[in-house]
């Protein structure tokens, strides 16, 4: 691989994540190098001002959003950094769309599918670096804050929109009504016996038993993940949770599927 094109994270010592602005200027740079394969462009503005992100990788070089809805064609949406403090999906989904733009059969493995992905959703948060706010977590050296500019947390925020983020995301998800939507979290520096843990889509309100059976039995089938339902998450009382304001709650009211995958950091 050309060195010009790898991550910051894959040029650095292993415990260091990419900048706001050396995430943007990476997608950017792609963007100008394979048109055919990124589009990536600005959809508007944080509380504090700062510019938000997103990208569209297609195997055919087809980015018009109505012509992919009339075509009918999956949209996978990839959301990252909403919490900046938890950044390993923020550096990998930098190298899967640098890997669609530079491995051929890995984006014909695409087909029709269409990523959508927002690259660091917090943008404040990515801003306002530190190695202080996440106290057991390990790693990485430098990282961004919970909070937006106005201490939001942003994860709690689909409902309400109190945050200009979250309005935006309502706008972006209704306009390419994606299929399928998932989310990258990290662990905090819990240590779990666990890889990943993916929390599905509210269940209840997406079929009940359809949904536990049929899609949230098939995310993880190699063990290395616990699959966790929201609902319990909520609740703590095996019972639907009364908030659906999270990522993954909120994904009902769209009648699409969600899943927030958690990496615990302890297990690289």
């Amino acid at each position: 691989m050309l060195t010009d094109l790898q991550t910051p994270f894959e040029q650095g010592n292993g415990n260091q994540t990419t900048t706001w602005e050396q995430c943007i200027a990476f997608y950017t740079g792609l963007a100008q190098r394979f048109p055919t394969v990124l589009q990536f462009e600005q959809i508007g503005l944080s509380d504090a001002g700062v510019p938000l992100h997103r990208g569209v990788v297609s195997a055919d070089g087809v980015f018009d959003r109505e012509q992919i809805k009339r075509d009918r064609r999956p949209v996978f949406f990839n959301n990252n950094g909403i919490h900046p403090g938890e950044p390993e999906g923020i550096d990998a989904c930098m190298a899967l769309v640098r890997d669609f733009c530079v491995e051929p059969a890995r984006l014909a493995a695409l087909g029709r599918t269409v990523f959508l992905f927002v690259p660091i959703y917090n943008v404040d948060g990515s801003l306002n670096r530190a190695n202080t706010s996440r106290v057991n977590q390990d790693g990485p050296e430098a990282f961004g804050f919970r909070g937006n500019s106005r201490n939001l947390d942003l994860n709690r925020d689909f409902i309400k929109c109190d945050s200009l983020n979250a309005k935006l995301f309502n706008q972006l998800f209704a306009a390419w009504d994606p299929d399928v939507m998932v989310d990258t979290h990290t662990s905090n520096g819990a240590d779990y016996p666990y890889t990943m843990t993916l929390i599905h889509t509210q269940a209840d309100k997406l079929g009940g038993v359809f949904a536990r059976e049929h899609v949230a039995g098939n995310i993880s089938a190699d063990g290395r993940a616990r699959l966790a339902d929201l609902s319990l998450c909520e609740s703590g009382q095996g019972k639907p949770g009364p908030r659906h304001c999270r990522v993954s709650g909120s994904a009902a009211i769209f009648h699409r599927l969600r899943s927030v995958a958690s990496h615990h950091r302890l297990h690289a």
